[in-house]
């Protein structure tokens, strides 16, 4: 993510390191992370657009196309199933309560949706797809009332919240690269699953 918001991350374009922006302590989420779910949305329109682009172009290839280009041929873009994690997650909430947003998709999957940076207007947003939540077992007690709201304010769209007993959530995706699994039970950094 070009934002800042990621552990590392590099330029698209000079591919130069892009540093880290840390929190400071005792600040408002909202005000802090808007920029960031700001960037975050229009990352995920510009991604989404050039796989449609990829997959248009792909299909006019012939046969000799690489297998990402034969997988793009053969999908429906205009059916893109959009997932997010925590921050992700967050940013698909404000996305897809836009009415022609949301109609490029035919639904979504959120995981451990980060609702501190989302405004209350955010959170009670209709989302405009068929939805589901997964959230781990830490997320399920701290950001229950967060999570109820987003599935409540979008009538039937939301088809499932599913808790996983025994998780954690993972602001990182990459730890369980920096330590063996049973270390980082012990430090609290997974879950005993």
């Amino acid at each position: 993510h070009e934002d800042g918001s990621a552990v590392y991350a590099t330029d698209a374009h000079t591919e130069a390191p892009i540093p880290f922006v840390k929190a400071p302590e005792k600040v408002n989420h909202v005000r802090f992370r808007r920029p960031f779910l700001e960037r975050r949305t229009e990352e995920l329109r510009a991604s989404t657009e050039a796989i449609a682009e990829a997959a248009s172009a792909a299909a006019a290839e012939d046969q000799g196309a690489s297998a990402v280009s034969r997988i793009l041929a053969a999908a429906d873009s205009a059916k893109m199933l959009l997932v997010g994690h925590s921050f992700g997650a967050t940013s698909m909430v404000r996305y897809l309560a836009d009415a022609e947003t949301a109609s490029r998709y035919c639904g979504a999957v959120l995981l451990d949706v980060w609702p501190e940076a989302l405004p209350q207007t955010d959170l009670q947003k209709e989302l405009l797809v068929p939805f589901a939540q997964l959230v781990s077992e830490f997320w399920s007690i701290e950001y229950r009332e967060d999570c109820r709201k987003i599935a409540t304010c979008s009538g039937g769209r939301c088809h499932m919240v599913v808790g996983v007993r025994g998780s954690k959530h993972q602001w990182i995706s990459e730890v369980n690269y920096f330590m063996p699994p049973w270390l980082l039970r012990r430090v609290g950094m997974a879950g005993p699953g």
